[in-house]
């Protein structure tokens, strides 16, 4: 009997191999050094950065069962087994206090059913589902507290259905909806106070139809139109009081015109000779400080008589521009100005302006 006992405790330790701390790799193959046998038992890694302790098991060279690593505490912070073909089974990490911080299986090498990570207090954290190693299934992610913070489905690893990410008070921030791995439908976005902050309809992942965007009061800020993925049509952007900023048509992705109005100036002048100057109508909003001015259009213009009127064509229902007319071009100028040939208009674009001269400088402007 002590001799079945004796037997069967050395074929064991012959089964279970050595336990090394050094290896050599060649050509993928595991080897013991200075040895051409390949290497089967366990290898101990001691990582001197962070303490912990890797163990590996190896089998005829290969890495086979279960690997293992430790933290400097000796608690456990990773495990997974490793079969012939790849790995098999659950695969697990731990945080340092001990909790579960992710969990996988394996089948065939790859994922297989649910995939779970947790919060170091043990709230999950993540949910996803594979099939056969590609996503397939529910997708659930949540915040430390418990409530949602995005859900989404897949099918053969591409997003299929509904898809909702949330605000922690668990507020819906969007919702939209994808059809083999496309966004197909109406997106809808949501300022955490529950408005509507921008809705826009896709199809085989492209944008098409009208696409509105709102300010967090609930006013439209911006609303166009999508063609095959292109802004089409008409796009206008407003201001918060519902005024319009902008109006542009848009046609294959380009501006084709811009909403304008006609703004004649007169240029009134105390005396007769003919000649030529160069005028320059340039904008600025007023609301943003520091900004310079944009030149809109400037033309050369041959005065003939005493009075001469120049027309321009300014962008329409833009009441927060003030327009400047300059006689001299100069590309580097600012804003501020007081004397030089520059003079600061507040233009109701609808009325004619009148530039008094004298002589060629600029003197005075009637509107």
């Amino acid at each position: 009997m002590k001799k079945i006992l004796i037997l069967s405790f050395l074929l064991l330790l012959i089964g279970c191999g050595k336990t090394v701390d050094t290896i050599v790799e060649r050509n993928g193959v595991a080897f013991e050094v200075n040895s051409t046998t390949p290497f089967t038992g366990k290898y101990i890694e001691s990582h001197e950065n962070d303490g912990g302790i890797f163990e590996i098991n190896y089998k005829s060279g290969k890495m086979e069962g279960f690997h293992r690593k430790n933290y400097e505490n000796d608690k456990l912070l990773f495990e997974e087994n490793v079969k012939k073909g790849g790995k098999k089974g659950f695969k697990r990490y731990y945080h340092e206090n001990g909790r579960l911080e992710y969990e996988v299986y394996y089948k065939n090498g790859g994922k297989e059913g649910v995939e779970r990570r947790y919060y170091k207090n043990g709230q999950l954290k993540l949910l996803t589902t594979y099939k056969a190693g590609q996503l397939g299934g529910v997708i659930q992610a949540y915040y430390e507290n418990g409530q949602p913070d995005y859900e989404s489905n897949f099918k053969d690893g591409k997003k299929e259905g509904v898809q909702r990410v949330y605000y922690k008070d668990t507020q819906l921030e969007l919702e939209v909806n994808y059809k083999n791995g496309e966004k197909e439908g109406l997106q809808k976005f949501y300022y955490e106070n529950g408005q509507l902050k921008l809705e826009v309809n896709y199809k085989n992942g492209k944008k098409e139809g009208v696409q509105r965007e709102y300010y967090e009061n609930g006013q439209l800020e911006l609303e166009g139109n999508y063609k095959n993925g292109k802004s089409e049509g008409l796009l206008a952007e407003y201001y918060k009081d519902g005024k319009v900023k902008y109006k542009v048509n848009i046609k294959d992705g380009n501006i084709i015109f811009r909403e304008h109005e006609t703004l004649k100036v007169n240029i009134i002048r105390d005396n007769t000779e003919n000649s030529k100057i160069k005028i320059s109508l340039y904008s600025y909003d007023e609301r943003i400080a520091g900004k310079k001015a944009t030149l809109v259009t400037e033309k050369e213009v041959e005065l003939l008589g005493k009075e001469n009127q120049v027309e321009f064509l300014v962008p329409k229902d833009t009441e927060e521009d003030t327009y400047y007319i300059v006689l001299d071009k100069s590309d580097n100028h600012t804003i501020d100005y007081s004397e030089g040939g520059i003079k600061k208009l507040k233009v109701d674009i609808i009325n004619e302006v009148k530039i008094l001269m004298k002589g060629d400088k600029f003197n005075k402007v009637i509107y």
